[in-house]
């Protein structure tokens, strides 16, 4: 089942899951154009926190990389430094 739910985006009509209609209840649920308009809000405010917090991860990944490259780089003189002074 969570396989299923993980992978409903990538689904379609000629899926076998679908075929089989055995989770009829479970794509009926996931069809958003069936939701209540306050409940479509909700999904895309949702959506768009998730989205914002997605790109927050990979920007901080992408800092602490950069820090530790600088790291790395201000230890590789100290250590010419030190070679360079015995």
């Amino acid at each position: 089942m969570l396989f299923l739910i993980k992978n409903m985006d990538k689904m379609d009509k000629e899926s076998k899951a679908y075929k089989c209609r055995a989770y009829d209840e479970v794509f009926e649920a996931a069809d958003s154009t069936m939701l209540a308009c306050e409940d479509t809000v909700a999904y895309e405010r949702d959506l768009r926190k998730l989205e914002e917090m997605n790109a927050g991860a990979l920007y901080a990944a992408e800092v602490a990389r950069e820090e530790g490259r600088e790291k790395g780089r201000e230890e590789e003189r100290a250590d010419i430094i030190i070679r360079h002074n015995h």
